[in-house]
């Protein structure tokens, strides 16, 4: 039977290569460049693995001998599984596997097959069903074919299957030169699975040069230094401790708040303090984002996704880390594993009184049944799914109830606005029709749905925000609510259809990099809607800069309310999975987007244009190459720091303190 499958797939790989000759022959004719066409990676790549796969089914079928047999055996299944696993992945996410994709593959192995079971179920049986019937036709009306393969195998001399794997080696060698070394670029154009892979093994055995650019970006680099060093630059002896609460919502949109109808008991917060609509995540992937708004520091960190070791190198500070030097206690209260994706091992750095997530909980966990991808394998590979965030609250004030007075710093991380958008069957949602009687999973539903989903989105929020009023209401009988210092920040925000795609981890347009940002100041004296840019990175300075405490070198971020209005503020967001790798990157009234997967760019005069629905690249051209050269160089100056592991002793990640606006 293996080798019926063998003859089959060596036939499907002759055609294809035929194919891919005529494309060669095509992009020869029909350019004035001739040999530049016919060392088009896309045309070239796929003609050599095509030519390289039949070699290597071609040598499997002649393979004579115990060991052999043995050996070429197993190459062949991993051969097959990885093109059968390589179009597996293209069905949800139309890219096909690479290194990148196992790594993430590998991360999150059982997750991936949850999500191709519950979302493909039927296309894949359909699929597998296909294949199945393409097989008993060849071979039941294909066999004069098959019994002519073994006849021509047979034939052929050693020496012509050197020569053969020769020329297989000459073209993948050719094919491979012309790959540009930008991630998953050659991903995004190959057509098939021996492409992408091949692709991807080039883009890592050959990395990208450093390429130093032209750049309006000035950067500053700041020593590493010790607490006592950092306690003795205060200006001040620091006397009070009000208490400190840092709250995250999952994809809290900034419109949301654009009244109280939604939220409240949040609404309510913006008026009594001071509130930023134009708030910029540093990501819109939670891994990243979330450790983010505590560290002050931008995510990336590698020119792949990066997964938090558990021994980590470079230096990191925390907000709580600072706050733990002047006495405070410390805690974290999240309704997330935060074994996902490493966080935990990010955000334990040693300074942490209390550091409880959905883990540390027996009950009180939801799985829904309608999407358990990633929940259900959390619950039953790392113990827990995602915690409900009243429970969350619950043991966040009695940690506080326990204190007695002294000064803490507490932050919170809620998840049921995660899609697909929950709430305990005990809490009456508001807002309606609510049911998910149709398939759902994250990045995709029935567009005929979306007022539905934005119906349960604006129900989970209001859940979330009930738990905000039980909190403000404990603390005023506490008798610490006036001197709290509360800042409330969404992770990243959430799409709904409005430019292609749903959910989030996609794209670093307006919806998903807009989330409102409220601070309550201690003892309510400040108060105002600010409208300038700022980003999610600035909390941890701006929450010391209204302690009276400096700021630690190692934020990257700006208190915003230290600063002046007028300062050019650049602010940089960052998406990098395995299917998307865009930087965008906000100076003034521009916002400028790049996709390192298929090159695409654009540009927003987000002064006239904010919520970012006209492409105006064409229209300012010089604008655009300008800030094109500082996303490079951002880009570049965070890899370069990360990979640099003398660096990384001595100073902290690189910031950058001035713009100049000459060319803007």
């Amino acid at each position: 039977m293996l080798n019926l499958i063998i003859k089959i797939f060596l036939l499907v790989n002759i055609c294809a290569t035929v194919l891919s000759i005529f494309d060669i022959v095509f992009l020869m004719i029909n350019s004035v460049n001739s040999l530049g066409a016919f060392l088009r990676q896309d045309a070239l790549l796929n003609y050599a693995c095509h030519l390289n796969s039949i070699l290597i089914l071609m040598l499997f079928l002649r393979a004579s001998g115990q060991w052999s047999k043995m050996i070429g055996q197993m190459l062949m299944a991993v051969f097959l599984c990885g093109w059968f696993l390589s179009w597996l992945l293209f069905m949800p996410t139309h890219q096909f596997l690479d290194i990148e994709s196992v790594r993430f593959c590998v991360y999150n192995f059982v997750p991936l097959i949850w999500h191709i079971l519950q979302t493909f179920l039927w296309p894949f049986i359909a699929a597998v069903g296909m294949v199945i019937i393409c097989f008993l036709v060849v071979y039941r009306w294909g066999r004069p074919l098959l019994s002519k393969v073994d006849q021509w195998l047979g034939g052929l001399p050693v020496k012509t299957f050197l020569r053969l794997g020769w020329l297989a080696v000459f073209f993948l060698a050719l094919g491979l030169l012309g790959v540009q070394p930008q991630g998953h670029a050659a991903n995004n154009e190959a057509t098939t699975p021996q492409t992408a892979w091949w692709s991807s093994v080039w883009v890592y055995i050959h990395p990208a040069d450093r390429v130093f650019v032209r750049s309006n970006l000035v950067y500053q680099q700041n020593k590493i230094i010790s607490w006592p060093d950092f306690l003795a630059h205060q200006h001040k002896k620091f006397l009070e401790k009000p208490p400190v609460i840092v709250i995250v919502i999952e994809s809290l949109r900034s419109d949301i708040l654009k009244d109280n109808s939604v939220m409240p008991n949040l609404f309510k917060l913006s008026q009594e303090g001071v509130f930023f609509p134009n708030t910029f995540p540093a990501s819109d992937e939670t891994d990243y984002a979330w450790p983010a708004i505590l560290s002050s520091q931008y995510p990336l960190r590698s020119a792949h996704h990066h997964y938090f070791p558990q021994q980590i190198t470079y230096p990191r500070v925390l907000v709580y880390d600072v706050l733990k030097q002047f006495g405070y206690k410390t805690a974290i209260f999240s309704a997330q594993n935060e074994l996902w994706g490493g966080m935990r091992n990010f955000l334990s750095t040693g300074n942490l009184d209390v550091f409880f997530d959905a883990t540390s909980e027996k009950g009180g966990h939801y799985v829904n049944l309608k999407d358990p991808v990633f929940a259900q394998w959390i619950q039953n590979r790392l113990n827990a799914g995602k915690l409900d965030d009243a429970i969350v609250f619950q043991r966040a004030m009695d940690w506080i109830r326990g204190l007695k007075g002294d000064g803490f710093f507490l932050a919170i991380n809620m998840q049921r606005p995660h899609f697909p958008y929950t709430w305990p069957d005990n809490y009456k949602p508001p807002f309606s029709p609510f049911k998910l009687n149709f398939q759902v999973v994250f990045g995709y539903y029935p567009r005929q749905k979306i007022f539905v989903m934005k119906n349960r989105y604006e129900d989970a929020l209001s859940y979330a925000d009930a738990q905000i009023g039980r909190l403000v209401q404990f603390l005023k009988e506490q008798g610490i609510y006036d001197q709290s210092l509360i800042a409330v920040v969404g992770d990243h925000g959430e799409a709904f259809y409005e430019k292609g795609v749903c959910c989030h981890a996609n794209e670093l347009f307006y919806e998903q990099t807009r989330v409102p940002l409220v601070i309550k100041t201690s003892g309510q004296r400040l108060k105002g809607e600010h409208k300038e840019f700022v980003q999610t990175i600035d909390i941890p300075p701006t929450v010391l800069g209204l302690l009276g405490i400096n700021t630690h070198p190692a934020f990257a971020g700006d208190d915003v309310l230290g600063m002046n209005a007028k300062d050019m503020h650049p602010i940089f967001v960052t998406m990098h999975n395995p299917w998307k790798n865009e930087d965008a990157l906000v100076i003034g009234q521009w916002k400028m987007l790049k996709d390192y997967g298929n090159g695409s760019m654009w540009l927003f005069d987000l002064a006239h244009d904010p919520k970012e629905e006209h492409n105006v690249i064409s229209q300012y051209p010089r604008i655009a190459a300008s800030l094109e050269e500082d996303i490079f160089s951002w880009h570049q100056s965070q890899l370069d720091y990360y990979a640099d592991s003398d660096a990384q002793k001595k100073f902290y990640p690189p910031k950058v303190v001035k713009v100049n606006t000459n060319s803007l």
